[in-house]
């Protein structure tokens, strides 16, 4: 058999190796002629195979940790590109005509919103209910939404919504009417600025039995 191109081979190891084949070949016709059972020797694990599984654990290993990795990556990253201001409609599914009021008046907060220079998205699918969205977005870290509902919308306003922890009450500004701009980004603007209090430092404007106070800054 021609070696390989670009292989060298050494023909001294090559005839050793063609040697001592043969020579076992012998050893083992000797012993079938004379009735004894040829039993090869047993040999170990190689060392080789043993560095090739451990190889491919490694790897397999480091590829799991880079996916990780990148996963969260990405989700870190889609969470800071994420929208800063979610505007939820809420109707009844049931209603044609109360949802095209009440989704119009969501898209026009949301040109509002995008003309203002803010990150916003309108959630106007019907699959959830509006809690349930809520509590997708607080989740996601949207602090700030905006939601609209029928009676809402015929008055031509909107509540303003913002959450400090997922799954504890909002802070809500209703009755901002839509055609006042400026108050809107305004009302909007000090929601955003506004931290969780304690009991102690809001004692003087609110009741002592309430556990947890919300103040502007």
């Amino acid at each position: 058999m021609a070696p390989s191109a670009g292989k060298v081979v050494d023909e001294a190891a090559e005839a050793a190796r063609k040697e001592k084949q043969r020579q076992r070949q012998r050893e083992a016709l000797e012993a079938r002629a004379a009735g004894a059972e040829f039993k090869k020797s047993k040999r170990s694990r190689k060392p080789l195979e043993r560095r090739k599984f451990e190889a491919r654990s490694k790897v397999s290993n480091r590829e799991r940790r880079l996916k990780q990795k990148a996963a969260k990556q990405q989700k870190a990253k889609s969470a800071q590109a994420g929208p800063e201001v979610v505007v939820v409609p809420i109707f009844w599914k049931g209603v044609a005509e109360q949802r095209g009021r009440v989704l119009s008046a969501c898209k026009d907060i949301e040109q509002l919103l995008l003309r203002s220079g803010r990150r916003v998205e309108l959630d106007s699918g019907t699959k959830y209910t509006p809690g349930q969205k809520f509590a997708h977005w607080e989740h996601r870290g949207v602090k700030l939404r905006v939601e609209v509902g029928p009676r809402e919308a015929e008055r031509g306003c909107c509540t303003l919504a913002r959450t400090f922890k997922p799954g504890l009450a909002a802070k809500r500004v209703e009755g901002i009417k839509l055609d006042e701009e400026a108050l809107l980004l305004r009302r909007l603007a000090d929601l955003e600025g506004m931290k969780v209090c304690t009991t102690r430092e809001a004692r003087t404007t609110r009741s002592r039995r309430d556990e947890q106070r919300y103040a502007l800054c």
